[in-house]
């Protein structure tokens, strides 16, 4: 069996990045109806103050002198999130002990963290007032006291802040750059090809698990940004899960080795991944080699899709734990029309991994931007097959498509 193969209705949780996306939202620590008073709530000189054209609002309480946050760097930070009027609703040093966030810097977070956290430095004192559209885009967690219309407060304190080539987070995961690279580092719209070997075991004593250069899988085709797992590029069936992807991989260069060395399987779930070789509760090590990253408006997959982008969007990029919301056309070659929601009032909202949408479609939308328009040339074993279903048996069978794609918007799953 191929240890590869998973169910795509049942993707394990990510347990860590799960957490943060909790904290970070507000989810984690509910401490309703205390005000902010005292020192740290004083208001903020005019001239530490400065508002962005998407609504961001930056207001510089204390300037560190540290490392500074930028995008691929893992800051560590103490967090408070309240309303516009001071009522705080999440607070990291409530906790007993106090729980900082230490989480990765990357344009899949909050519009608000992305725009208001870069340039902060060790040391520093921000707070950032993010407009709905910013923060959570309309969709607050339940049980909050605010409202979709309504813009949330965060207030950072910048402890450290970790980037390549060692990292050492408080999970245990470290990551190292065994042997440098060259060329362009992997950033989010670009396709990271590598080969993976997997380790695990106790002690000095490690054993071979996965290895893609002895399995069929062979290389494995990643579109960042990945933050919950993969298609390999190989199949349309093939799923592969692993904690921290996205961050392992971000940055990379061509030729480049990385190890990423896990404390404990648990973050793999309850008995680690037999399938991959690594059992419950034991550390694990990914070692990881990129063989190329490529990028550009027109590129051809190594699973035989090819794109074309018409337009390149500006907006959040498309991955695989959002909704996408699209408008779309699919056509045989000689340009006849099988299916096509353009005239629809609503864009359709798929998810990238559910398997209720052609493969190549859902594939060959990750990496773009919303906004964008995309034309995509997905053979037949990505599309319909030999034996199109019953839905398309209009269409011939071993049939090449192409879709036309416009990405209007991303939304976040519901919040539970």
């Amino acid at each position: 069996m191929n240890p590869f193969v998973h169910d795509h209705t049942q993707p394990r949780l990510i347990l860590h990045l799960a957490a943060t996306f909790a904290l970070a939202m507000g989810g984690a620590m509910p401490v309703f109806g205390r005000q902010a008073v005292g020192p740290e709530a004083r208001p903020v000189e005019a001239a530490g103050r400065q508002a962005l054209p998407s609504g961001v609002v930056i207001e510089d309480i204390k300037i560190g002198d540290g490392a500074e946050i930028k995008l691929g760097t893992w800051p560590t930070l103490h967090f408070r999130t309240m309303t516009v009027d001071g009522t705080i609703f999440a607070d990291s040093r409530a906790q007993d002990p106090p729980m900082p966030l230490q989480y990765f810097m990357s344009e899949t977070q909050m519009g608000g963290w992305v725009e208001g956290l870069p340039g902060m430095r060790v040391g520093g004192i921000r707070r950032v007032t993010m407009p709905p559209a910013m923060s959570y885009r309309g969709e607050p967690p339940a049980n909050r006291p605010i409202g979709p219309t309504d813009s949330v407060v965060f207030e950072f304190e910048c402890l450290d802040v970790q980037s390549m080539p060692h990292i050492r987070l408080a999970t245990g995961l470290s990551m190292d750059i065994m042997r440098e690279g060259t060329g362009e580092p992997a950033g989010y719209g670009d396709w990271v090809t590598v080969h993976m070997r997997i380790f695990a075991g106790e002690g000095e004593t490690f054993r071979e698990g996965f290895n893609t250069r002895e399995n069929a899988v062979g290389e494995i085709q990643v579109a960042l940004p990945t933050p919950d797992g993969v298609f390999t590029g190989s199949s349309t069936s093939l799923f592969f899960n692993m904690p921290y992807l996205d961050m392992m991989l971000y940055g990379m260069k061509a030729g480049e080795r990385r190890d990423c060395k896990f404390a404990s399987s648990k973050v793999l779930g309850p008995v680690g991944d037999p399938r991959i070789g690594i059992r419950g509760n034991e550390p694990f090590v990914v070692e990881l080699e990129c063989m190329t990253i490529d990028r550009g408006p027109a590129l051809t997959l190594r699973n035989g899709i090819r794109y074309e982008d018409v337009e390149t969007g500006t907006g959040r990029f498309a991955h695989m734990m959002e909704f996408a919301h699209i408008y779309f056309r699919g056509e045989l070659e000689d340009g006849t029309v099988i299916e096509t929601n353009e005239s629809d009032e609503s864009p359709a909202k798929i998810r990238l991994y559910h398997r209720n949408f052609v493969a190549g479609l859902r594939y060959g939308i990750q990496g773009m931007r919303e906004g964008g328009t995309r034309r995509l040339y997905v053979p037949a074993r990505m599309a319909f097959g030999h034996n199109p279903p019953d839905k398309y048996a209009h269409v011939p069978p071993d049939s090449d498509v192409i879709y036309q794609v416009r990405l209007v918007s991303t939304s976040f799953p519901p919040q539970r």
